[in-house]
């Protein structure tokens, strides 16, 4: 309770197999001390927010979440490890996961997959062609999206004046990144934030801790 890091949950362990009195109860120990509370079943109540967790939907067989629905109904999404079902800690693998699910809820809804048939092509409500992630939204559910569905985006998540320093410095020239370098004669005619928005692609589709330099926490180096 004394570590900002640190912000303690509420967590019904899982609400379907909880009584309407105990969960009565939780609600009142969140009021009561101002905490979140974490539940694996959906409350369509103001102010609920998603953590997606990919790779532990995918080896639990527990489906596919169509993030980009969840993004169009304003729903604040970030995105989870899950390490009881997920099959990896890092967030840079759940970031891959987030855009394969995505990229499979594609395949659903414009294939006719042999055997199950094609899935109507439609966003919900909108009608709309349906778009999967991309890597900049990827990005952004590991980082502000995230931030965001813990109401934590005043303090952390992207880099804006009078917010905490939490950051990664990478380092692109090292392997796997530093192989998929394009010769110059292919970067020349593209612009820095052109030649920046390729190196962050790559990190994010290719890159491991061996591109990352550095890790600041609050301000703090904690990994050199």
């Amino acid at each position: 309770m004394k570590n900002d890091l640190v912000s303690p949950i509420v967590t019904p362990r899982f609400a379907i197999t909880c009584d309407e009195a105990l969960l009565c109860e939780l609600g009142n120990l969140a009021k009561k001390y101002n905490l979140n509370i974490q539940t694996h079943v959906y409350f369509p109540a103001r102010g609920t927010s998603i953590a997606h967790c990919p790779s532990s939907n995918t080896n639990l067989g527990s489906g596919f979440c169509d993030v980009r629905r969840l993004l169009n109904a304003r729903v604040k999404v970030g995105l989870g490890t899950d390490v009881s079902g997920g099959s990896d800690m890092s967030i840079l693998a759940a970031m891959r996961a987030a855009l394969g699910v995505s990229q499979h809820l594609n395949f659903m809804k414009t294939q006719d997959v042999k055997g199950t048939g094609r899935v109507e092509q439609s966003t919900g409500d909108t009608g709309e062609k349906y778009i999967p992630l991309t890597y900049k939204q990827a990005l952004f559910l590991a980082t502000l999206g995230g931030a965001q569905a813990l109401a934590l985006d005043k303090r952390v998540g992207n880099f804006e004046k009078g917010k905490q320093f939490d950051a990664l410095l990478i380092d692109t020239d090292p392997q796997p990144i530093g192989g998929y370098k394009l010769p110059e004669s292919l970067t020349k005619e593209k612009t820095k934030v052109q030649l920046l928005l390729e190196l962050v692609q790559k990190f994010v589709y290719v890159g491991d801790d061996r591109n990352i330099a550095s890790v600041y926490v609050a301000g703090k180096q904690i990994k050199a």
